[in-house]
């Protein structure tokens, strides 16, 4: 059976640890990464769409879809 002290003292040495190799400001700096990630991602899922759409608008305008809307 594992000794609780042992336990809780080994939780508090990687709560330590990890407050050590991550402060505030790295903390910060994974944040802004992440926003600036999450950025291009939704730019580029909206240059997909954009490009999406319009490869139908040329397609429609092939087959002459367009022609009687004058």
């Amino acid at each position: 059976m594992v000794n609780p002290v042992a336990k809780l003292e080994s939780v508090i040495y990687q709560k330590l640890q990890s407050r050590l190799y991550h402060p505030k400001s790295t903390q910060q700096q994974l944040k802004l990464k992440e926003k600036a990630q999450r950025q291009e991602s939704n730019s580029l899922s909206n240059l997909k769409a954009s490009l999406r759409k319009r490869e139908v608008i040329e397609k429609l305008h092939n087959i002459g879809y367009f022609e009687n809307d004058s």
